[in-house]
């Protein structure tokens, strides 16, 4: 399988040079708990959050604090396979796991979840997070996206889209791109209305203050 990178308009690539390079390993010998890593963000203290297949871990830039869902800290983890993180400015960190989603505010230790079983989200099996101003897109292995107030948590009324498997979601200019396992799609937040713009399989989203970047999966015959 080869890998190719395709960008919706031409943009500057930066260039390093030796002087500036300067990378450092982070492992379980700095105590991270699980080498598996799947998502990572940083929180507005700081802080950077890493999820792995067996835990969440929090890195203070010198060493890991682990986090699971047999700890006081984070007691009602959803899952311990952290497949997603972001964070939003009321200080809420957002965990996509395979269980469902957990809400964690950093400071004031108190926790919730949303999960298929109370009722709160569709889909437990979360595979891409976006925070947002207004709102967090959810992405979803096997049941499209959806998206939640920042505040409360609540779902947006007619957010849900298709039952479409996400690889990534990420959220610019009031508008959510979408990379699903069929195509890349557009859904405008002021009318939830869900635009597919290729049919290519894309596998990751980036951007910067212009351009949109896709990562597409393509197979050698």
């Amino acid at each position: 399988m080869h890998l190719r990178c395709h960008a919706y308009s031409l943009a500057v690539t930066p260039t390093f040079s030796k002087s500036n390079e300067n990378f450092t390993t982070l492992d379980q010998r700095q105590g991270l708990g699980q080498p598996g890593i799947l998502s990572m963000t940083q929180d507005n203290l700081g802080y950077i959050w890493v999820g792995t297949q067996a835990g969440l871990n929090r890195y203070d830039g010198y060493k890991f604090l682990q986090f699971s869902d047999s700890k006081p800290a984070l007691s009602v983890l959803a899952g311990t396979y952290i497949s997603a993180l972001c964070n939003t400015k009321n200080n809420i960190l957002w965990i996509g796991t395979r269980s469902g989603i957990s809400r964690y505010n950093y400071q004031t230790g108190d926790t919730s979840i949303l999960s298929e079983e109370n009722g709160k989200i569709p889909s437990n099996k979360i595979s891409s997070l976006s925070c947002g101003d207004n709102r967090v897109v959810v992405g979803t292995f096997n049941n499209g996206t959806f998206a939640l107030e920042t505040t409360t948590g609540e779902m947006i009324a007619d957010s849900i889209t298709t039952p479409i498997s996400i690889a990534h979601v990420y959220q610019f200019n009031n508008v959510t791109y979408i990379a699903g396992r069929d195509g890349f799609y557009r859904q405008w937040h002021s009318t939830n209305t869900l635009e597919k713009l290729t049919t290519d399989k894309v596998t990751s989203i980036t951007a910067n203050n212009e351009w949109i970047f896709l990562e597409l999966s393509l197979i050698q015959l």
